[in-house]
């Protein structure tokens, strides 16, 4: 949970999905989705947090397929 200073609550929800790329080009809707774009796992680890409370993925595909 995110709090902020005017009293707003507000939680995050991040999905993560393993995907490859199959042809075109991906195209943000502009109404929810600013930017879209595919990163390699060393990538996303350089992004910048949500908020200073964001704790990263507990789960990765590397993992997945480890299982």
């Amino acid at each position: 949970m995110v709090h902020y200073r005017n009293g707003h609550r507000t939680s995050y929800v991040m999905s993560v999905f393993e995907a490859e790329v199959g042809g075109g080009v991906p195209q943000p809707d502009s109404q929810e989705v600013l930017e879209v774009r595919f990163v390699t796992e060393r990538e996303a680890d350089g992004l910048p947090k949500a908020s200073p409370g964001f704790r990263g993925a507990t789960w990765s595909p590397r993992q997945a397929r480890q299982e």
